[in-house]
């Protein structure tokens, strides 16, 4: 799928970027995390890679380029039940914290990706509401 087709499937009209040292660690991460490369882009086959990723609802974007942003960034995706995607990262070995309850009201858990940068999973805690 390219991202033009994705952008006409997904409500979001802005796609942040999360740095990348090591595309291939990158990209495992991601795959375990639910997330398929819906396009991978190179100026020649040695050069930093510029990918875009889409699971979980969202897509967002991942970039080697030292200019575009540095690693530790951080993205917070809403899902309609934290728990039940918990255990379906659980079940693909990624080994993600228990969500908690937090005192803003969202129920969330966040992972970290090979770079540090997190990555959260929320839902509206219905006992907050």
């Amino acid at each position: 799928m390219s991202e033009t087709e994705t952008n006409e499937l997904l409500p979001q009209r802005i796609f942040p970027t999360l740095r990348s040292t090591d595309w291939a660690a990158t990209q495992a991460f991601y795959a375990k995390a639910g997330f398929d490369v819906i396009f991978e882009w190179r100026d020649a086959p040695d050069f930093p890679v510029y990918a875009g990723l889409l699971g979980h609802g969202v897509a967002f974007h991942v970039s080697e380029h030292d200019g575009d942003c540095q690693p530790g960034g951080s993205v917070a995706i809403y899902v309609d039940d934290v728990d039940a995607t918990h255990a379906t990262l659980a079940g693909l070995g990624l080994n993600p914290p228990a969500p908690e309850d937090m005192p803003w009201g969202d129920r969330m858990f966040t992972v970290e990706d090979p770079d540090g940068n997190s990555v959260s999973f929320f839902t509206p805690n219905p006992d907050e509401s």
